[in-house]
């Protein structure tokens, strides 16, 4: 119990230090004055100077358009894969069910063998006393 406890507060702290950096910073975008340190309160003037420059909105534009091609040709990438996952499972499924199969095939001619092995020993036996009273 207090392992576990223990582990989730260890997990909390590492997202903790991982995402806090981030939600600070967007935060801070939004902030009204230059500096970084002091809140001037909120406004969105940043976000309207970057959409100004021509190079950043340029960055922009281009990323949308590589995003929409992605987007548009991810079906096509993704059905062969998930077909060829499938098929190398349904082959996995069918050696599995071979090797099953043989493993049975060979445990039932060892079971034949055995009762051939039991047989044989009987009738040696059975032999063996058949020809003590003879005698």
């Amino acid at each position: 119990m207090v392992k576990k406890a223990a582990s989730r507060i260890y997990l909390a702290l590492i997202f903790l230090f991982l995402y806090l950096p981030i939600l600070v910073l967007i935060v801070l975008s939004f902030n009204n004055s230059k500096s970084r340190v002091v809140w001037g309160g909120f406004t969105l003037k940043w976000y309207a100077e970057c959409f100004k420059n021509e190079t950043i909105t340029n960055a922009f534009v281009t990323t949308i358009q590589i995003l929409s091609l992605i987007h548009i040709s991810e079906p096509t990438r993704r059905t062969p894969i998930s077909y060829a996952v499938f098929c190398l499972k349904k082959k996995k499924q069918e050696e599995n069910s071979y090797a099953v199969f043989c493993l049975k095939k060979k445990k039932r001619q060892y079971k034949k063998k055995k009762k051939q092995r039991v047989k044989i020993a009987k009738d040696t036996t059975t032999r063996r006393k058949h020809m003590k009273v003879t005698d």
